[in-house]
């Protein structure tokens, strides 16, 4: 969720340096695209060694759709997940033109998230059959966090810059399928 990468990048002549930068990778699995989702992802925190993923899905399935979602924070050397299989909740969720407020808790920790989206570009997306989708992606949005104890106790609060954003779809008429 945050690694450090080093090399270069030469094109039409200009090289770019990525040593000493920030890199964060995963892999989707699967046949089928999710309907809506909001995907997110930042490891340029105000405070080193803080990383945020996050993913809100709402899944075709045979006829219907079901939903569900990882959000990861990796703080102090730990990744605190909040997600559909541990049983976390999401408390409210709001997609607001390009804005987004997230709140939700596992067993032991509460996580707000607003993201702020920048201007994006489009990129294909797949469909059943082919890569003929058209959604908008930003990397410059914003992601403001806070993380705390169920019982309230802040334990860090920042932004995150330079953040990947994806929201596609309607994902305010889908909260019950995703909790």
């Amino acid at each position: 969720m945050d690694h450090g990468i080093s090399g270069q990048l030469t094109r039409d002549g200009q090289t770019i340096d990525f040593t000493d930068g920030k890199g964060y990778i995963e892999k989707d699995w699967g046949k089928q695209f999710p309907s809506a989702w909001i995907w997110g992802q930042s490891n340029h925190l105000t405070k080193p060694g803080i990383s945020l993923m996050m993913s809100v899905v709402v899944i075709p399935c045979l006829g219907g759709t079901f939903g569900g979602f990882i959000v990861s924070l990796l703080h102090g050397g730990v990744i605190h997940r909040f997600a559909t299989y541990n049983r976390s909740k999401i408390d409210s969720l709001k997609v607001h033109g390009g804005n987004l407020d997230l709140m939700l808790h596992n067993r032991t920790h509460r996580l707000s998230i607003h993201a702020s989206k920048k201007k994006g570009v489009i990129l294909q997306a797949p469909t059943t059959n082919e890569m003929d989708r058209r959604i908008i992606e930003t990397l410059d949005a914003q992601l403001d966090i806070r993380f705390e104890t169920r019982g309230g106790v802040l334990i860090y609060q920042g932004s995150g810059f330079h953040g990947g954003l994806e929201v596609v779809g309607d994902m305010n008429q889908f909260l019950d399928k995703i909790n």
